[in-house]
């Protein structure tokens, strides 16, 4: 299947050209339009086709030999009268690149410019995948924030791009290039999936950090549900600013970003992990600390105290089942790694953690216990041991049972609820009386039995972590 029949966002089947399952209401004959733009591209049928009112779904496909013969000049022509009233998914891209190339080309850009007026020409628009560079001075790039706050239907955006270096050198070039799109999808209440990412290399494309008030009107989104903001290297005020609008947010499940982290992100972070009940993932891959609000002489101090407070925030969470933590360029102490190990030992929903860490043996303990416990929680280790109902003793019963012959986690369980060894028939019964009366009156006599001692290993001895 090639890769445009595998979009997930795809409204148009292969061979029903005249059928739409978008909501939106469009021609009667609405189609899907692939153009290839090559050294032997016939532009006149190009620029007919995008001014096709029936066009529902378009393809741009983009080659290196069309780059070279005509530039980027001749794409910005031929988008300038572009016309696609009933359009609502485009996907931009370069089908020469593999993924583990990029999906950039270093050598050529794709004028802003063009890529506005594209947006410009639907007001109906609901998907957008770019997987090009983009090249510009800021106007255009402002341009391009208000073609997106103009889409007020578009639900997914996946862009996969790095920004031309000379947009850095303009006038006023302090600010990020891409605050005006970060503007503009804030207005977007509609939006469901935000993805933006740089090329292959995150920390060699990323734009550093974005304006705070945006940020925050992004998370507040009302149906945002997952949002990838990986093109960038977000402040601790960045941070701060998003925590406080995800605190109580009941819709996005899934948050991933670049940032350099300090105290004050750390702890908004914390806050956030403890009191949002909805967050399921979060990737966070830290480029470095800061040292603004620590002691500037005392790096890995900071990052000790940094990563204690993301993992008491890990420990209190609800809602997380997926957490990545990279941080910085340094590894992890084993003494950071212990915070989290205690943080999954308290946290009964997690399920996946992953940390940058040594190689050496305590630190590959520590991994190994953290997943023994994770396993657990797929299990239902968090519904055991919360129970308080009178079925309680029933479920253990069954989760010993569900165990098998898995040895670790038998131990594990009895470590938690060495009741269980003393389980036998019924109470009431004849024979269980009779064993409680020759039990008492043997008992000085005789050697610790089977189970007792394996009640005292359950509750003694620690678990055999594999």
């Amino acid at each position: 299947m090639s890769e445009e029949e595998n979009d997930r966002e795809m409204y148009l089947s292969e061979d029903q050209s005249d059928a739409v399952t978008a909501s939106t209401p469009v021609a009667v004959n609405a189609k899907k339009i692939t153009l290839h733009f090559d050294e032997g591209s016939d532009l006149a049928s190009i620029s007919s086709s995008l001014k096709d009112p029936d066009c529902v779904v378009l393809y741009v496909n983009l080659y290196a030999s069309f780059m070279q013969k005509y530039g980027p000049e001749t794409i910005e022509q031929l988008f300038s009268e572009v016309h696609l009233p009933h359009l609502l998914g485009i996907k931009v891209w370069r089908p020469e690149c593999r993924v583990e190339e990029g999906a950039v080309m270093p050598q050529f850009s794709f004028p802003v410019k063009a890529l506005s007026l594209l947006l410009r020409s639907t007001l109906k628009l609901e998907y957008l995948i770019f997987d090009l560079k983009l090249a510009g001075n800021r106007d255009d790039f402002a341009g391009l924030g208000n073609a997106f706050g103009r889409l007020v239907m578009l639900q997914c955006i996946g862009l996969t791009i790095n920004v031309d270096d000379k947009v850095n050198h303009d006038t006023g070039g302090t600010a990020n290039p891409l605050d005006p799109l970060i503007k503009g999808l804030a207005k977007l209440s509609n939006v469901t999936d935000i993805i933006i990412k740089g090329s292959c290399n995150p920390m060699e494309d990323s734009l550093g950090a974005l304006e705070s008030a945006g940020l925050r009107d992004l998370c507040l989104l009302p149906k945002l549900s997952s949002l990838y903001l990986f093109l960038f290297v977000l402040s601790n005020d960045n941070l701060a600013a998003m925590a406080s609008s995800l605190e109580h947010n009941n819709v996005l499940r899934e948050l991933c970003i670049n940032c350099s982290l300090g105290i004050t992100g750390s702890q908004a972070f914390t806050r956030l992990f403890r009191r949002n009940q909805t967050l399921n993932e979060v990737i966070m891959i830290v480029t470095g600390f800061d040292q603004a609000d620590g002691n500037p002489n005392n790096n890995h101090s900071i990052q000790h105290q940094i990563e204690a407070e993301i993992a008491e925030g890990l420990a209190d969470s609800t809602s997380l089942k997926e957490f990545l933590f990279q941080g910085g360029m340094g590894e992890m102490s084993t003494q950071s790694l212990t915070h989290f190990r205690d943080a999954v030992k308290s946290n009964y929903v997690i399920e996946k953690v992953s940390l940058r860490v040594g190689d050496d043996h305590a630190n590959k303990a520590l991994d190994e216990e953290m997943k023994f416990l994770m396993e657990l929680n797929k299990l239902g280790r968090g519904e055991l041991l919360t129970d308080t109902t009178v079925h309680r003793d029933a479920r253990w019963t069954r989760m010993l049972a569900k165990m098998g012959s898995d040895i670790s986690n038998l131990h594990y369980l009895l470590s938690m609820n060495p009741s269980l060894c003393c389980y036998s028939v019924d109470s009431s019964s004849p024979q269980r009386s009779r064993g409680k009366k020759k039990a008492a009156s043997t008992a000085t006599q005789s050697q610790p039995t089977k189970r007792t001692r394996l009640y005292r290993a359950a509750k003694y001895q620690r678990v055999n972590y594999r």
